[in-house]
This record gives structure tokens, sequence and C-alpha cells, in this order.
């Protein structure tokens, strides 16, 4: 699986074949865990969630494992419904009521049925933001209280929809945002929900870079 990396204009493009484009591609590894891997993956992400699995706990995570093929981005996602309360034969049911694939019918159902408005549209504002964003450049850029935005950045996180990093600045980390490259597309696809929001956030970045770099050049 790619996505081109040097489009000109606003365009996206996800390609997938058997062959390689190149210098335009960016490569996305989509492969699947063998049962193993999938078992400490889960082990993991429950632990980090202080979710219990439920027991017999070798036959829930092998239940996990099939219903979504193995695939890790899918399984952060899946866990993070598990953590919210879904029972797991429910969450087995609705994906085999599915008919697209794994990882749009994940990132759709989370859209859709678990995020609150405001984090959807920070969901879709992050797509037009940098990949790796300090929370100080996205609240700037959000027209919400900073008890909300926290509230909304933590349901994406806990939904795995975008991943808390630390970021270099100046001379201290600080806390920063990232998507993965199919988590970006999506939000740019939901993005066309909300009327002028490209126009509004970029006009709302840009601002905040001109008026840190005119604070620089004050000091």
């Amino acid at each position: 699986c790619w996505f081109s990396a040097k489009i000109k204009g606003k365009s996206k493009v996800l390609v997938t074949s058997r062959k390689r484009l190149g210098q335009i591609e960016r490569i996305i590894d989509l492969n699947p865990f063998n049962f193993e891997n999938t078992k400490e993956f889960i082990k993991e992400e429950s632990k980090n969630r202080s979710y219990m699995i439920p027991k017999p706990f070798e036959s829930s995570i092998r239940t996990i494992h099939k219903v979504v093929d193995g695939i890790p981005l899918a399984i952060k996602v899946l866990m993070g419904w598990l953590s919210n309360g879904l029972p797991l034969k429910q969450l087995e049911n609705k994906i085999k009521k599915s008919k697209s694939n794994i990882l749009e019918f994940c990132f759709k159902e989370t859209y859709e049925n678990y995020l609150s408005e405001e984090a959807k549209l920070i969901f879709c504002a992050l797509s037009f933001l940098p990949n790796e964003i300090a929370y100080d450049d996205i609240e700037l850029c959000m027209d919400l209280n900073s008890e909300i935005l926290q509230l909304a950045l933590f349901e994406l996180i806990n939904f795995s929809l975008i991943i808390r990093v630390s970021k270099p600045l100046e001379n201290e980390d600080v806390d920063a945002y990232k998507m993965l490259p199919l988590t970006r597309l999506f939000a740019y696809e939901k993005s066309q929900d909300f009327d002028g929001l490209e126009r509004k956030i970029s006009k709302k970045y840009n601002k905040c870079m001109e008026e840190k770099k005119q604070f620089k050049i004050d000091l």
C-alpha cells in the first residue's frame, strides 16, 4: 500500500499495487500479525488501557485476531471500543455484518458512533495541520476552551486515531500529536462535512506561525 508523497495542489491519492512507484511513494506497512504477535500486542494494549481481557483469555484474543485478520492498526482501534465498554461478542457480530474492509469499517464506526462532536472537529482539523503538531499550536487553531480540547484529544488517543508524542521545542520537550497516514486520509475525507474548515484552520495556523516568528524577532 502506498501514499503518493509529492503531488501538487490539494490532491491526496492512495495507490495499492504490486509494483513500486519510485520517488513518489510513501510506504505504509499493512502486514498482519501472526497469532503470537497479536497476543503480545493485545496484552500490552490492555495494560496501557487498564482493560481486563474477558475470560477465557486465549479464546478472547483469538477472536480479536480473527475478526481483524491480525491487522495492528485495526486491533488498536478495536481495543479502544472494548475498553469503552463494548462486549467482545457484540464487537465480533458488528464486524461480521460489515461489508467494507476492516480498516475502513473501524474508522467509520469509531467516527460515527464513538466520538463527540468536538473530537470529530479536531480530528478533521488535524488533517490540515503538520503531522506532528504541539498541543499549544492546536489550541491556538481551535475555538475550544482548554478543558474541552484536552477531553477531545483524549478521545482520539483512546480510539487510536491520533498518537501523543514528545516533541523537542527550544530547551524542552512538549506534548505533540500525530496521525498515521491512513488515518489522516480518512480524516481528510470526513473534513468535507465541515464547510470551510480547511480555509479556517489553515488561516489560523499561518497566523499563529507568523506571530511566533515576529515574537522571536522582537526578542
